[in-house]
């Protein structure tokens, strides 16, 4: 907590027989000098789980973060690239917590974004987030139009959260709360 930490994917050996496939890595950032790393890059997530494996890829790439009061979430990509297996996958962490320790980060071990989270979207990542004027969170991607296209189409859709404030990535537009309802109220009289 209280730091600023950038994160980004790394590949060694690319293509070849020593290819470790795409990590991702956590550095803390020089607060007076934003551009340079406070700390050594630590390893944070490594594609370990077989959604992250497809087709001949190894991947966790394309970081991008919101925090919450609560929480810090850190989604990725995983899959292939050009397929629709490309998926969205999330690291959390607490905000009070040391986030350049990997031991501090938690990996969901199923994409919260995928082929099946929304009918028609296929292969969604590599995704980002962004706040709208009223304060909802938005989550932009892209993803393709079919299981045999490599036409990729872009997307966006707001985030909902659930009961227990877990985000939520597969609202359809169809199923997002209608505005003019989003505020209900109540008054009761007791007699």
């Amino acid at each position: 907590g209280g730091h600023t930490y950038a994160v980004w994917s790394y590949r060694n050996g690319f293509n070849d027989s020593f290819d470790t496939g795409s990590m991702l890595y956590i550095a803390a950032l020089n607060e007076d000098r934003p551009w340079m790393l406070a700390s050594e890059p630590r390893l944070l997530s490594r594609p370990t789980l077989s959604w992250e494996n497809t087709e001949g890829t190894i991947n966790n790439e394309g970081p991008h973060s919101f925090v919450t009061e609560d929480c810090v979430y850190l989604s990725y990509s995983g899959g292939a690239a050009n397929s629709y297996t490309y998926a969205v996958g999330l690291l959390t962490a607490n905000p009070q917590d040391d986030l350049s320790n990997p031991a501090n980060w938690h990996k969901s071990l199923t994409p919260v974004l995928h082929y099946q989270s929304v009918a028609g979207e296929y292969g969604p990542g590599h995704n980002s987030f962004f706040r709208d004027d009223l304060g909802n969170l938005w989550i932009a991607f892209h993803g393709e139009v079919s299981y045999e296209s490599r036409e990729r189409c872009a997307g966006i859709r707001r985030v909902h959260f659930d009961v227990d404030g877990r985000p939520r990535f597969n609202l359809s537009a169809n199923r997002d709360v209608n505005l003019a309802l989003r505020n209900v109220s109540i008054h009761v009289t007791v007699k």
